[in-house]
């Protein structure tokens, strides 16, 4: 069973792929995260192949994260990049952390996150046995307070760019971090947006998915754990970026004509997510105003029947 993962199997004479063809650099982006970070790294060290690498961006933490980084990159010189920067958030952190890799294909992963066991063995026997993609993304493993966990599998994903970027805005598929594997002609293309402090890897996944063809991996590749925290202040934050993120994404000349008719819709489905949110807190009327604002964006959002009837029902509360 551990030989299937083995990643560096030589194939057939006739298969142009070579041993250490590819290179998978492994992004975290860390701000105060010095108690996770260990089960982070463990769980991705081990997987590590000739030429793969670990690159952590300290993003001004507060606590003992830098010091930890750079233990951990004392002892692995030949396999962690360590780098410091003031706080600038996570879309800079991630930014900062590509323009150090060296790797053939960029894999970020958050700093409270896990790889599955051979998740890098599968994604190099992927890009060996089906050749090179842009964007491969595979299934992972939901890990909640409390411990209970929920497997997230794989999407089945178009042919067309476009119908992945549709399928991506009304969420019939997740791209967290941990789970996609980027070719690096992605980043060189797109960076993600440093001025976006929240909604940044939405914007990011978004843009992408338009331009570039995506292929599905059957394995779960990592574990993304759920915390809590301050609802107000994420819904504050992300109503501030909302209509900046829409920009970031449809505003370059580079955006597919079929992927930029997708604007009042992307915008309308980022205004019911905030009424949705509003009205679970407890801010009813301002829940109900961002309703309205999305209807009137785009009318078909009256079809979409949960949204609806919470809005519906904020008037009985």
């Amino acid at each position: 069973m551990q030989d299937r993962y083995r990643p560096y199997i030589l194939p057939p004479a006739n298969t142009p792929w070579q041993p250490h063809m590819y290179r998978i650099s492994v992004i975290i982006p860390v701000y105060n995260y010095a108690e996770r970070l260990p089960r982070t790294l463990q769980s991705v060290l081990p997987q590590l192949a000739p030429g793969d690498e670990i690159v952590l961006v300290d993003d001004g933490s507060t606590d003992e994260s830098l010091a930890l980084i750079q233990e951990y990159a004392a002892a692995h010189p030949d396999r962690i990049v360590a780098a410091h920067q003031a706080n600038a958030g996570p879309g800079a952190a991630r930014n900062h952390g590509f323009r150090l890799a060296s790797g053939t294909h960029i894999l970020f992963l958050d700093a409270d996150d896990q790889l599955c066991d051979q998740a890098l063995p599968a994604l190099h026997r992927s890009l060996r046995d089906q050749g090179d993609c842009p964007i491969v993304i595979g299934g992972y493993i939901s890990v909640h307070e409390g411990g209970r966990e929920r497997r997230r599998p794989a999407p089945q994903l178009a042919a067309r760019p476009v119908d992945n970027m549709r399928a991506y805005i009304r969420k019939q598929f997740g791209t967290p971090h941990g789970a996609v594997l980027l070719a690096r002609r992605v980043l060189d293309y797109c960076l993600y947006p440093e001025h976006l402090r929240v909604n940044e890897d939405l914007c990011f996944f978004t843009r992408i998915l338009a331009r570039f063809p995506a292929r599905r991996l059957d394995e779960a590749l990592a574990a993304i754990h759920h915390h809590g925290g301050s609802l107000r202040h994420d819904l504050d934050a992300q109503r501030n970026a909302t209509p900046h993120s829409e920009a970031w994404v449809f505003e370059g000349a580079d955006m597919p004509r079929e992927a930029a008719g997708l604007r009042r819709e992307f915008g309308a489905r980022r205004l019911l997510s905030l009424s949705r949110a509003c009205l679970l807190s407890g801010r009813h009327a301002e829940g109900r105003t961002l309703y309205a604002q999305a209807v009137k964006r785009w009318p078909r959002a009256l079809l979409q029947g949960s949204y609806l009837r919470k809005y519906l029902r904020s008037f009985t509360q």
